[in-house]
């Protein structure tokens, strides 16, 4: 969900060409407003998800490294404008290209440092 909610935003740019040529998006099915809201609801859940997980993984490490990609994950919508490509292109390198990196070294240092 992480990974879909974001290519939903990746994808803004690319939306006149998308449906010119007859491509089936999110962006192209509901339009860039509903696309966000869709793209947020995405997150939410992998937000939800990795917040239950706390449950089953019991770790200071997870704990801190959920909080740190949380806020990348709001962060990421919160700079986005849609209206704007550079900001998108921020989005992704100063937030959601960390993202899988920063849970995998979180589930690293969890399984061998916990």
């Amino acid at each position: 969900t992480w990974i879909g909610g974001f290519d939903m935003i990746y994808t803004i740019p690319d939306r006149e060409y998308d449906i010119e040529n007859g491509l089936k998006t999110v962006m192209t099915a509901y339009g860039i407003n509903k696309g966000m809201v869709i793209s947020a609801i995405t997150h939410a859940i992998t937000i939800i998800f990795f917040a239950f997980l706390i449950f089953y993984i019991r770790s200071y490490f997870y704990i801190a490294g959920f909080l740190v990609i949380s806020t990348l994950i709001i962060y990421q919508h919160l700079i986005v404008n849609p209206s704007d490509p550079k900001s998108i292109r921020v989005s992704f390198l100063n937030a959601n290209s960390f993202i899988g990196i920063i849970f995998l070294a979180t589930l690293i240092l969890t399984q061998y440092l916990h």
